[in-house]
Order: C-alpha cells, then structure tokens, then sequence
C-alpha cells in the first residue's frame, strides 16, 4: 500500500509570515445580522488612506505573499530568476502561436468558419476588439511584469491586458458638478485597480482554472454607467454626483421618472419562457389575468428614496446603490414584501432604511393607480407598529405616520383618534426643529379640523419650532442656511382662523414677522418673489388676527411703515385696511377696547387712499376690484355711525369716484363678466371631473364676492333712511348703475340651483360668498320699483334657507323683514284676531333664532366683517363634516343651512320643553300658552307655504310627508302629559289639538295632499315627496325608528280622539305598501278595534296616488286581516275600499296580473266561499262587482262596482254562480 500513489497529496503547513497583514477594517467587525457595516462617506477616499498609512492599521503588501504549493519546492529569491521565468512564459507564448497559425492553415474553410462561430459563442461579438487590446498590451509589457495599481502582483496570465497604461473609463468631469447623485467611490480610478476577482488570494492556493471558464474584460464608457438617484450618506451631508448621463436620451437613465409607465419589459418576440424569478416569470405564473403593461403590486421594485424602478432597468442596475440586499439579489429595488419583511428587521439601520422607502412610497401613492387602498394600509401599519421604538427607526415611523395623515385627509380623522395625539405631535416637533418635515405637510394637516388646530397649539415647542426653523432665519440669509417660507406663514394663518384662543396666542409672535414689513421686496435681503410672498402672508396674517378684534393695535405703532407701503399689492392691503376700520367703527368691541380709533383711521386717509388703488386695473382682475369694494363699504359703513350727518360727506366724495364707473366704466365691465362667468360656472357644474371640484368651488366662490362686494357698496351707498330693511318705498333714484334685472334673474336661478345639495362641510367656503351675495341682493329687491311684499317674503324664505354657517346676522335680518311683512292686516283673512292677543310672532321669535343659531358658544365670523362679529367671532373657519357629524344633540338643532321643517320647530321644543334651552332663557315677559305656539306656528308655516308655491318656489316648502309629520306632532303633544294652561277657546283644560284655531290650520296646511286636490291640481299636491321615515330623522334622530313614534301615535289616538277626523286621517300614509307590511299589521290586527272609527272619504287621504295603497296586490296573512273586517263591517270609507280591492284581486283572475298556481287557484275558491258564505248582501256585491285596471286610473266607489264588460260573463261561469247569478244581474 506504502508503494501506491496517493489520491490525496502531501499537506504541508503554511510558513507563518513575519510581517503578516492584517484585515480592512471594513469588514473587522461583521454584525451579527443584516447587512455588512455601513462605511460612510463622510470622507474621501485619500482621506482615509492617509489615515491608515499613519497608524498602520491597513498597509497595503508591496509585494505578492509566497505560496505554498503541495510538494515543497525552493523559492526563487534573485530577481533574475523572476526576469527570466518572463522571458520563458513569452517563449512558450511564441510556441503556442505558431502551432495555432499552423493548425489553422491546415484547416478547410469550413473548420474555420466553425471554429470562429464557436469563438465569437463563447467571447461574444467584441472579440476582434478584445484581441487587439491584448496583443497592444503584450507588445507594450514585454519587458517589464504586469503590475497592478498600489503594487499589488497580477500572477501568471490571467489578466495580462489589465495595466496602468490602460485606462478603461476615460476621465469623467461631471462629478462635481450634478446634485443629489451618488458617486461611486471607485469609478475614478477604475481602470487603474483591477477587480478583486482578478487578484489572487495570499491566504490560500489558488485552484486551477476549468477550461470552460472564460474571462473577459469589458471596455467601459460613460453610457454604461447608469446614473440614479441614491439617498445621502448622511443627513448634514449633500449627496455627490455621479457622471452626467449622455446627451442622447436613454430609457436606462433617471429610472424614477414618470414619463413611461411602471410595468414590466415588453415581451421578447420571441417563445421562450421567461427566466424563473424576472417580474414577467412571476407576472405569467401567479398573475395571468393581470395584462403585461399593468404591473401589480408584486412587480414593482423601489429605490431607497421610494421611487419606483421599471422592471427593465431593475434587471441591469449595478450593485453599488444598494438596491441588491433582498432574496433575489439579481434585480436591483426592493419589492413590496421585501419592504414590509425588513422594514420588521431587528437591524434598525435595516429598519429604518426601510421605513424612509416607504414615506417615499407613501407621497407617491396616487401614482400607483388601484392600489391606494391596499397600500394605504399597509405602510400605515407598518409606521404605527414602529411608533414607539428608540432612535431613529421610532422617527422614521413618525414620518410614515405624518406623510399617510396628511396624504389622505379623508381617513386622517380615523387615523388620529387611534393615535396618542398630543405624544404624537411631541414626536413630531423633533422632526420639525430639524426641518425634516417640509411646513407644506403641517398645512395640509391643519386643513382637516380645527380640533387638530387645537392640539398643535397646545403642543409644547411645536409653534416655536415652525416659527423659529422657517421664518426667523439669519438676516442677511447666509448662504448655507434655508430661506424664510411663506408656507409657514400659511400654517399661522389656519391656526389663528382656528379659534380666538389660538389668534390670542399668536399676537405675540406676530411682532416678530414685522421683518417682512419693514424690508420690502426692492431692499429686502431675499429674492423678490420670495419678500413679496411673504409680506402678502404677513398681511393676511394681521388682517385675520383683526377679523377677532385683536393686534389692531399694529397700524398705530408701525404706522410709518405702513404710510411708506408701496401699493402694489392691492388685494392684500385693502384686505387688511377693511378689516382694520371695521375694528375702528366701534373701538369698544376690540380686544383690548380702544385699540385703533376711528379718528385714526379719518387721519390715515384710508378711504380715499383705497379709492385711488382703481387707477390702472383692469376688468380682469376682478378679485382686486371686489377688495377695493368691501374696502371702501366698510369705511362707508364706518362714516355713517361715526361720521358727520351720518357719513353724508364720505357717501358723496365716494359716489363722485365711481358712478362713472359703473355706468360705462371698468366696473361696470367687471360686473358684467362676473355676472357672465358665474352663470358659465354653475351650468357646467356637474360636468365637472373630481381633481377640478374644488377649482371651479374657488372660481365660483371669487366671482361671487365680487358681485357680493359690488352690491354691498351699493346699499353703503344709500342714504341712512332706507336703511332700514323694513322701509316699503323703493328709491327715487339708486345711488348707481347695476343690472338689476339680470341680478334678479341670476338670484332665482342661484338659489334653485343643486349646488347647494352637493357641497357640505369646508366645502361650503367657497359658497359664502354665494350666500352672502343672496342676502345683500334680498336687502337691495326691497328697493327696486316693482317688488311686492309677498315676492319679498318668497325671496326672504328662499334666501334665508341658502345661508350658510356664518352669516347667521343675514340671516336673522332676513327673517326679521319676513316677519315684518306678515302683518296682521297682510295676512288679512287667513288668521283671525284673537291670534295676535299674546304678541304675534314674538311667541315664536325665540324659537325660530334658536333654529338659526343653537349653539350661542360658537360664533364663525361672517364673510364680512361686522363691529357684532369681531368681539363675539370664536372662530373664523367653517366646522368640516366629520366634526358635524360627531356632534351628537338631543334636541337635533338645526342651525345653518336650515332645513324646510324649521318653519314648525317651536313645535318640537314643546314636546321636549322640560329640556329646551330655549324655555330656560325665554324672558319674563314670555307668557304664552302650548295653544299660543302652536298657532303662531302654524299660522306662520301656512302663509309662507301658500307664498312660495305661488312663485314656483315650491322646493322650500315642506313636503307632503313633512306637514304630514308635523301634524302629528301637534296632535303628541298629548302623549303622556296633562295640558298646564286653560284653553284660550274654552276656558277648560283640552288637549291643543281640539283647540278650533289649531284644527282649522291644520286642515288649511294638510288641503293641498290631499286625493280630492291631486285631481284639482294643486301645486303643492305634485311637489316630490319623502316618505315618513325620511321626513322623522331631523326629529327623532337615528336613534328612535319612526315605527315606535307610529306606535304610539295610534295608542295616543285609540285612547284621547273620539274619532277626530284629522287624528284619524294621519293614521293612512304608512299603510300605503311602500312601507314595510308592519305599519299595516299594527293598524289592522293589533289595533283592528280602532278601525270602525277612521271612516276618513276617499278624497280626504292624505296621500300623492291611490295606486300606493292597492299596487301591488298583497297576499298571504293580511289578506286574513281584509276579509275579517269586512265581514264584520268594522270598515268603511277609504279603508273598505283598500280591503275590498285586495280581497277581490285575490279571487278574481281577471284582476289579476300574473299566472297563478293550482294552490292559488283554491285559495281563491275558499275565499270567494268564505264571502259569499258569511258576508252580507253589500259586501258580496261589491266584492262581485268590484272592477279596476291597473294601466288605468283608480276608479273610486261606487263607480268601481257599477262598471260593466265582458268580464261579467267570465265571473259568472265561476262556482256558485247559481247562487249569485242575481248578484251579476243587480
């Protein structure tokens, strides 16, 4: 055995080398998991060479380390001998190429041709250029060793062609010169280093090479170097660029742009099968549906910044950005799941890496079109599981959190009430003083709510932060550090709209941004643009802090700034200058009083000064035209509380400026197209795409103000004695021109238009304007020849319902002047005298302003200033939908916009008057009766019905269903209580219902729905209808069903009606078969005892068509119900009708309008015997001679059993017809 050879050679131990070199540093400390350490580059790479040159650490080996081989073998030490063993290796490259050019001579040319498609095979289609690199770099190094840069041996001849003469990557000049790109570290120098593939190792032998194996070395240039966009190394630090991308555009190039859709790469033309684990192999396996150009979630990958990366660039990215640390290393960009699978690393470089990707993700969203929902929640779940960890995966989390907020204002309430606001907003305030949250994000957050308002204020650093970061930078601006934002100055704005507490807080700071006001743009130390914005912001920002009274105390102490204010920003000053002399027309109604004085304002010159800003504008530039407006009216409004003879003077200066205008001048023109440009708007309003909705709102919204503006000045415009909005005697002349008939037109049309019904919440904002316009156009019809009292009411009833939260002043103006018309001798016939015995419309005049305004804590400012508004405002935006709808009120207030049924709210306070707030602050003098209310109510809801049917305003009355409800609601008052006061008719204690006024109302309002007027063609019996449970709701609330209050409804008739005739008709709508077969149920079988006493006539049911209560037919159990009473003869009137018509259909095939069945055809055999049997002579006539066609119209008794036709003969062949053959005859 000792003789054989061994398969195993001899193992020899390595000698140990005295000067041993030690590892890179780089990888000396390996973590545990995750990714290798992260080397920054925070410095260059010489930088730290020099570093390790010095302590040691890493100096590089001069020379190659000696290797062991197997068998031992004597070293060569001479340099000689390494000479030689070249010039040897040149001989036996000289032998070999001989024996191949002899070789090749002897081939054919078809060995050739097959040698050469195997060569080109295996080196590809360069190889021609390939040799002629290799044999220029032999010829060069014939006499000298191939070397490798920073002396490191290439051994042998495996990389012969790699030498520092040799550069493969020409000299790149834009490293320096491109932003926010990351530089490769070895790209400079890479032809001068060879690849670590290339050396071999000094710590082991190296394994021989297989013949199969080819290398070859690629010639680089800059086209082959993809430049992307890479996250920086470090905050404090810019990211460096990489090479300039070619001149020629490249689909390979800025692989986040948008301009090409996200989707896998094209199919080849060719069959094959795609490679297992390319986006298409996974798109064709799990995704077939799915088409190749719609890429789903699993086929996209994402850079570090959550840029998406096109599926066939993701495939030929280097491995240098990163982009390669996942499960299928082969493509660059990271999956959703790897995402979501890291992003729960317990590496928190790892982690935290992973959660910045999907803040990118999550601010690109709306690009990943169907998969917002998906994706939405889960990057927010992600971020929320994180939330509480240290460092700075916890405030990557809080930005994943923020960006989904503030991304998706629809579920941002969601998202904050599970969220810990106050520690969240904590968290946030660190992201914000490093200015890693823009202030854009922080505005789009404070637009949800004012309660999310409340909370920022109430975040300890936070206002500080965004003050200190964004506005109060160094002056003048170094050229390291961020400029001031207007965007900021936008955020104070909204909080200060918020609430009055919160603009209390901010007129502190406010002090501080006098610094945009005494460097105007010309000297200010930033861009122009930039000063000009943030001056408007800073104007703005004063003229909301007025709008509550407060820090007007500005204009004094800087009023030399503002006397030397260049003007052109015309809007925003004038804005400010309105809402500084509102503040100034009642010194008193300041925060603190006395704060600007009207004197100051007369001395400042601010009315004409205003006036002079018309001078060169033109008609399109509307919006400066309706400032100047509202300017110059509250400086009229102004003189004529304060002013000499009422303002008399200032009315006439202002009238001598502008009457011109408005005849044939530039403003007349600019009303004009905005009268034009409105009816555009509103006639295209429901064509209008989602994304341009809130657009076309803010165009509506400008024109309106300024048609609102021009109007305003109008009536600022009049003398003070018709000011007065019950003044009758229009005006002998107007103080100028406007076209009142098309602003007549145009209101009749604005306040039927749907508009109203389509926005709610902030999206009302952009209407005030639209409902201010109303309200200042109901005050000027008063005064134009032609307008009678009633269409003044009709007006005022419509308008008033168009109010929006707000302008709850117009409001109460509007119905003080619908009030002041309904006089007694107005109304004339329609109520008697004794109504007017306890005050008239003062009984109810507590209750229709609780209606109007319910909640006396809050107060949101007007559109337009008032002296009232500013001490009493506490906040100046609209309350959004979600706050709405989580207010929760036993009482249901109504409140702006007011519903139809408002008309009847006194009402409802009497049958909660126990727990009114309205009867705990009803003054002293107060001493009506629940009679007195009810009248007045009624009395009122009467005249206004009957006025605005008769201009076709019919839409703001109630419908059938509400009177229907509001009846009932007067005749409930009885349920469960004992009237407190004598009746006014009788002196005796009755119920209000019994009262001869209160029925005689009633019966006047329920007339018009009832069957006897649809066929006189009342116009209120065709108006559209709602059913009962609709008409409840603003009544009982969601939380009470309309069937229990039905319930008791009929109980309280059962026992307290003796067969009243009106409590005894509103017990018919429900049963109409719209309804569910319950409300029938209770009435017939629970309640069958009270059906002798509803004996209400056919055309006294209140209802809109008599079908609804025979089509279609029933069947089954109530049917029962129908026979049993008609057999008793406990019906008659209208209900014997509906039990006859439904039992006849179910005997008589000829009514019926379907097939039946053998089962049905029995049925009705049984039940035809079970009349004949039992009935008497009237109810087998009729229910034999009982005829209707549905196609028809309902034939009413006793016609209906009189007709007469073929289907007579076919009745009688029926059984029994022996016995009622007399029947058919008679």
């Amino acid at each position: 055995m000792s003789t054989e050879r061994s398969l195993i050679g001899s193992v020899f131990e390595r000698k140990t080398s005295t000067a041993q070199s030690l590892p890179s540093p780089r990888f000396a400390k390996a973590p545990g998991s995750g990714f290798p350490a992260v080397q920054h580059r925070s410095k260059s790479a010489f930088a730290r060479a020099k570093e390790e040159e010095k302590s040691g650490i890493n100096v590089r080996p001069t020379t190659a380390p000696p290797v062991v081989p197997a068998r031992p073998v004597e070293q060569p030490q001479s340099r000689d001998l390494e000479v030689d063993s070249h010039i040897a290796d040149d001989a036996i490259r000289q032998q070999i190429s001989e024996e191949n050019e002899r070789r090749v001579a002897n081939m054919t040319e078809e060995e050739r041709e097959k040698e050469r498609r195997e060569v080109l095979e295996q080196l590809g289609s360069g190889a021609s250029d390939l040799l002629e690199r290799v044999r220029a770099a032999r010829s060069r190094n014939t006499t000298k060793a191939p070397s490798i840069a920073e002396g490191i041996l290439v051994q042998d001849e495996q990389a012969p062609e790699v030498s520092r003469e040799i550069p493969i990557v020409p000299p790149l000049s834009g490293l320096a010169i491109r932003r926010n790109l990351s530089r490769v570290k070895s790209l400079e120098d890479f032809g001068k280093r060879a690849p670590p593939i290339l050396v071999k190792s000094s710590t082991r032998p190296s394994s021989p090479s297989k013949a199969s194996r080819q290398l070859r070395f690629a010639a680089l240039t800059p086209a082959d170097v993809y430049v992307y966009e890479s996250a920086p190394v470090s905050p404090k630090r810019k990211a460096i660029a990489l090479p300039p991308p070619p001149d020629a555009p490249d689909p390979s190039i800025n692989c986040s742009s948008r301009k090409r859709p996200l989707s896998p790469a094209s199919p080849k033309s060719d069959d094959r099968p795609p490679e297992e684990g390319t986006p298409e192999y996974i798109r064709r396996r799990y995704f077939p549906n799915v088409p190749a150009d719609n890429p789903s979630p699993v086929l996209l990958r994402f850079d570090l910044t959550g840029a998406p990366i096109p599926a066939d660039i993701s495939a030929t990215l280097p491995s240098h950005l990163g982009l390669h640390h996942h499960a299928n290393g082969d493509h660059a960009g990271y999956t959703f799941d790897d995402i979501f699978l890291l992003s729960r690393s317990t590496v928190p470089a790892q982690r935290t890496m992973m959660l910045n990707i999907l803040v990118g993700i999550a601010r690109r969203i709306p690009e990943l079109e169907g998969k917002e929902e998906e994706l939405r929640k889960r990057i927010l779940a992600a971020g929320l599981s994180a939330m509480n960890e240290r460092g700075g995966v916890g405030v990557q989390a809080i930005e994943v959190v923020w960006e989904c907020i503030c991304a998706e204002l629809d579920l941002a309430p969601a998202i904050m009430s599970i969220l810990q606001v106050p520690d969240f907003l904590t968290q946030a305030t660190e992201l914000f003083i490093q200015a890693f949250l823009p202030p854009e994000s922080l505005a789009r957050l404070l637009s949800i709510s004012n309660t999310i308002a409340e909370s920022i204020m109430k975040t300890p650093r936070l206002l500080p932060a965004l003050i200190q970061t964004f506005l109060l930078t160094p002056i003048p601006p170094p050229s390291d550090t961020p400029l001031p934002d207007p965007v900021a100055l936008k955020c104070l704005i909204v909080l200060a709209s918020s609430s009055r507490t919160n603009a209390l807080a901010l007129c502190e700071p406010a002090d501080a941004l006098l610094r945009f006001i005494t460097m105007l743009p010309p000297t200010s130390p930033f861009p122009e643009s930039l000063a000009t914005n943030l001056l408007i912001e800073t104007l703005r920002l004063y003229a909301t802090l007025a709008s509550y009274g407060l820090y007007s105390h500005i204009a004094t102490s800087a009023a030399s700034y503002f006397a030397s204010f260049s003007r052109p920003l015309k809007v925003a000053w004038a804005g400010l200058v309105e809402a500084w002399t509102v503040c100034a027309t009642d010194p008193h109604h300041t925060t603190p009083p006395h704060d600007i004085l009207w004197s100051q304002v007369t001395n400042w010159g601010w009315g004409v000064e205003v006036l002079q800003l018309r001078q060169g504008i033109s008609e399109g530039e509307a919006e400066v035209w309706a400032s100047i407006w509202s300017a110059s009216s509250a400086w009229l409004e102004g003189a004529r509380v304060n002013g000499i003879r009422g303002g008399e003077g200032e009315r006439a200066e202002t009238l001598n400026t502008i009457q011109d205008g408005f005849i044939k001048g530039v403003e007349h023109g600019v009303v004009t197209a905005s009268l034009e440009a409105l009816r555009a708007e509103l006639a295209s309003i429901h064509a209008t795409p989602l994304p341009e909705w809130c657009q076309r709102l803010q165009r509506i919204g400008m024109h309106a103000r300024v048609l609102s503006s021009a109007v305003r000045l109008w009536l600022a415009c009049t003398s003070i004695a018709n000011t007065d909005v019950n003044t009758a005697a229009p005006l002998s002349t107007p103080p100028f021109n406007l076209p009142f008939t098309e602003l007549s037109s145009f209101c009749a049309s604005v306040v039927s238009h749907s508009l109203w019904s389509l926005v709610t919440g902030v999206e009302q904002a952009a209407c005030k304007h639209l409902a201010t316009f109303l309200a200042y156009f109901h005050r000027l019809s008063r005064h134009i020849p032609g307008t009678s009292p009633d269409l003044w009411v009709a007006q005022g009833v419509a308008i008033l319902e168009r109010q929006l939260p707000g302008e709850e002043e117009h409001a109460f103006q509007i119905l003080e002047a619908i009030l002041a018309v309904l006089t007694p001798q107005f109304l004339d016939a329609m109520a008697p005298p004794s109504i007017w015995e306890k005050g008239g419309w003062k009984v109810i005049k507590p209750f229709l302003d609780y209606a109007i305004r319910p909640n006396r804590d809050s107060y949101i400012a007007p559109s337009d200033d008032t002296p009232e508004s500013i001490m009493r405002c506490t906040t100046i935006r609209l309350p959004s939908s979600s706050s709405i709808s989580s207010v929760t009120d036993e009482h249901r207030p109504t409140g702006l916009p007011l519903r139809r049924v408002w008309l009847t709210s006194p009402v409802d306070h009497l049958l909660r008057s126990g727990s009114s707030p309205v009867f705990k602050a009803l003054p002293s003098s107060w001493d009506a009766s629940e009679a007195d209310v009810v009248r007045m109510s009624l009395l009122f809801a009467k005249a206004t019905q009957e006025i605005v049917v008769r201009y076709n305003l019919s839409q703001f009355a109630l419908k059938r269903s509400e009177m229907v409800f509001a009846c009932m609601k007067v005749f409930m008052l009885e349920h469960g209580q004992q009237q407190e006061y004598p009746s006014p008719a009788t002196g005796d204690e009755e119920e209000v219902f019994r009262d001869l006024i209160v029925s005689k109302l009633m019966s006047d309002l329920l007339a018009p729905f009832t069957l006897g007027a649809t066929s006189t063609s009342s116009l209120s019996s065709k108006l559209p209808d709602i059913d009962l449970e609709q008409a409840s709701l603003p009544f009982l609330g969601s939380g009470t069903p309309f069937y229990q209050f039905y319930t008791d409804f009929l109980a309280l008739y059962d026992a307290i009606s003796f067969s009243h005739p009106i409590f005894a008709s509103l017990l018919l709508p429900p049963l109409a078969l719209t309804y569910p077969i319950d409300y029938r149920r209770i009435l017939w079988a629970d309640f069958a005892h009270v059906l002798r006493t509803v004996r209400t006539p056919v055309d006294q049911v209140i209802a809109g068509d008599l079908r609804d209560f025979l089509y279609p037919v029933e069947k089954g159990e109530m049917i029962g119900k129908y026979v049993g009473s008609l057999l008793q003869g406990s019906v008659d009137g209208f209900l014997r009708l509906v039990a006859l018509h439904h039992v006849a259909c179910n005997i008589w095939p000829d009514l019926r309008y379907e097939e039946v069945g053998a089962e049905q055809e029995d049925v009705a055999k049984k039940l035809l015997k079970l009349v004949v049997e039992k009935g008497d002579g009237r109810v087998v006539r009729e229910v034999l001679r009982y005829r209707q066609v549905r196609e028809e119209k309902v034939i009413c008794p006793p016609a209906c059993f009189e007709t007469s036709g073929e289907w007579i003969a076919d009745r009688a062949e029926f059984e029994l017809r022996e016995r009622l053959q007399g029947m058919f005859d008679g």
